[in-house]
């Protein structure tokens, strides 16, 4: 089946998005999120950048083979960002009234 990118934190859960194409019968996945540091085109210091991939196998449906594809979902990483915030920001306001 097709593979979504869900995030939860136990009380909530968002759909970030769809990560395999609609043919791809998905077998196994991994998220891989890595820090890394980018040279600043002045010269000076580096840059911390973070990134999010998925690995993930799919099997081929005519030799039962299975490929590997590799998804960069870094893009996705703002809106995850902004969805955490905004349950953090419904925590605050439904702890201030109770």
């Amino acid at each position: 089946g097709r593979l979504h990118l869900w995030m939860t934190d136990m009380q909530r859960i968002y759909d970030v998005g769809l990560i395999s194409a609609e043919n791809e019968d998905v077998a196994a996945s991994t998220l891989l999120y890595a820090t890394v540091e980018v040279p600043s085109l002045e010269g000076g210091e580096k840059k911390e950048e973070k990134k999010l991939y998925c690995l993930y196998e799919v099997a081929a449906a005519e030799d039962g083979k299975y490929n590997i594809a590799f998804v960069d979902l870094t893009e996705k990483l703002e809106d995850m960002k902004k969805v955490l915030a905004a349950w953090k920001e419904k925590d605050a306001q439904i702890s201030k009234e109770y």
